[in-house]
């Protein structure tokens, strides 16, 4: 926390950890990575030009897109609330689709677009949900990949092509340690999927889950991962952590 002051003219006032201050250094202004004073036996830091904050950001619904016989629809399963992953029974490739409450967070303070708009880097974000008690296999295996719709939601006709995986994030699962039901998995979002995630849900859009990042449509056999997760009208509130820095 800052404790770098300056007189503004009538009182003196902290400058806040940031990006604001500079200094001249000879030929130009420049903004230093921190300022420091000597204290008679150490340097010590009055202010800091990275200053992090973590947020976190409630899930407000999950639903489900998909292919149903010849046509697309938003819960092709007729389960609304479930966001369900993977192809089953050779008709249907489902991509769950999460909202969130962007507003409000239930740890830090701000709107997720008024953080941004001052700390507009993500050091680090992950997503967490739970898998519901049936549908699929107990001991799953595969791939679940984590990516951006940018259509609207759960209303009108959902598009695959509306899918965007690049970048993405993932969790595998193995014969020797499978997916069961009821389980609360932590996806680890990474930089670049991180970034473009918080991008994309100030935009307007939605994070996608998916057995897949490209391929999706009817007539396959169904995925080893196939499975249904849960959302708050369903039994589980999940929630994305996000870091945010000014650099």
């Amino acid at each position: 926390m800052s404790i770098l002051k300056r007189y503004n003219g009538s009182s003196w006032v902290t400058v806040p950890d940031g990006t604001a201050f500079k200094y001249y250094n000879g030929s130009s202004w420049v903004n230093p990575s921190a300022v420091k004073y000597y204290n008679g036996s150490s340097w010590v830091t009055a202010w800091n030009k990275s200053d992090p904050i973590t947020l976190r950001y409630a899930v407000t619904d999950a639903q489900t897109m998909g292919r149903a016989a010849t046509y697309m629809e938003w819960n092709p399963v007729g389960n609304a609330g479930y966001a369900y992953v993977g192809c089953f029974s050779g008709s249907r490739d489902r991509v769950g689709v999460y909202n969130f409450n962007l507003s409000t967070p239930t740890s830090g303070s701000g709107s997720l677009s008024s953080n941004l708009s001052t700390r507009p880097v993500v050091k680090s974000a992950f997503f967490t949900t739970k898998r519901h008690s049936s549908s699929g296999s107990s001991a799953a295996t595969g791939t679940i990949y984590l990516g951006v719709y940018t259509g609207a939601y759960n209303t009108g006709t959902p598009d695959y092509n509306l899918l965007d995986f690049n970048p993405e994030a993932s969790l595998t699962w193995t014969s020797g340690n499978t997916l069961g039901f009821s389980q609360v998995h932590t996806w680890t979002l990474g930089a670049s999927y991180g970034q473009a995630l918080a991008n994309a849900l100030n935009s307007g859009d939605y994070l996608a889950m998916s057995a897949r990042t490209s391929g999706w449509d009817s007539g396959k056999s169904t995925d080893s991962i196939y499975s249904r997760w849960q959302g708050p009208a369903t039994g589980y509130t999940g929630y994305i952590d996000i870091t945010l820095d000014y650099i």
